[in-house]
């Protein structure tokens, strides 16, 4: 649903409605400048997303409904996340915004995000971890990734130079997260957000976690397929280590992990990582206070 506020008005219909049921002419009115075709393109579509909703007895008001109101917590994540640009600021409603957005959504959709979290890849490694995308496609959202500064590369005067996930890729972390908990609770028919989503949004965010330097610990986060939230071939593991505040060791492989394990379902670690407490998800193991740590540091910066 992030695409969403790559429409016109989007946002600013949504915080006109913050205050109260509007009129079409008291909507317009508020925001002063918005033709009158996008204004009401805006309404419509917000309208049909389930985020406005009809008010009073003529209605001819709309009022925000409680998808509206969630779909504000995204709107602010997005704001905030663009406020951090690597090319400064950027307004929610600016061209930039929208072509940052469109990036992004892409990628995600085409699981180069999955990819580029892991380890710096090639052009060509990334082809072959993505079967499903052309060599050609490929090359252009990179291209619409590096323009945004969601991407860098490394060995930029060889053949095959490295692409690896930037500081503000990573910090995107805090939209994904939020977009994807309003489609599971708002949008019927999303795509069904699984423990492949989960591990690739820890492993965007947990580069980002600062520990103090009194902190060393490890712990296995465990997106768990089965009934009984146990850890199966089939499931999604991400292991951290953390050695006096450094992050010692960081990825999706399990083989030797650390025995301290936290485990959950995806829609349960959706809802702990963008809200707060854990219910659901399970501790165990000798090192449970790290973990517990490590779960409230990973939620701050999936939150702001």
């Amino acid at each position: 649903m992030l695409e969403t506020f790559c429409r016109a008005l989007s946002a600013q219909v949504l915080r006109a409605h913050a205050a109260g049921p509007l009129s079409p002419s008291d909507l317009s009115a508020r925001l002063g400048w918005a033709a009158e075709g996008s204004l009401r393109a805006a309404v419509g579509n917000l309208s049909e997303l389930g985020a406005l909703g009809r008010a009073g007895e003529g209605r001819t008001r709309t009022e925000l409904a409680p998808a509206g109101r969630e779909m504000l917590a995204v709107a602010d994540a997005l704001v905030g996340w663009l406020g951090h640009s690597p090319f400064g600021p950027i307004d929610l409603a600016d061209t930039a915004a929208r072509g940052t957005i469109r990036a992004l959504v892409a990628a995600w959709d085409a699981r180069i995000v999955d990819a580029l979290v892991i380890e710096p890849r090639s052009l060509a490694e990334l082809g072959e971890g993505l079967p499903d995308l052309s060599y050609s496609a490929a090359k252009r959202r990179l291209a619409k990734l590096h323009a945004a500064g969601l991407t860098a590369y490394r060995g930029q005067r060889s053949r095959s130079p490295r692409h690896y996930a930037t500081p503000h890729l990573r910090y995107a972390s805090a939209p994904l997260g939020q977009a994807a908990r309003w489609e599971r609770d708002h949008l019927p028919g999303a795509p069904e957000f699984d423990t492949r989503d989960v591990a690739t949004l820890m492993l965007l965010a947990l580069p980002l976690v600062d520990f103090p330097r009194t902190v060393s610990g490890g712990c296995t986060l465990v997106g768990a397929e089965s009934e009984q939230g146990r850890a199966e071939p089939s499931s999604i593991a991400v292991t951290l280590r953390v050695d006096r505040g450094e992050i010692a060791a960081i990825g999706p492989d399990a083989g030797s992990a650390p025995t301290t394990l936290v485990m959950g379902f995806a829609d349960i670690w959706l809802e702990a990582l963008t809200r707060r407490g854990r219910n659901g998800l399970r501790i165990q193991g000798p090192d449970a206070a790290f973990a517990s740590f490590v779960l409230e540091r990973l939620r701050r910066s999936i939150r702001t």
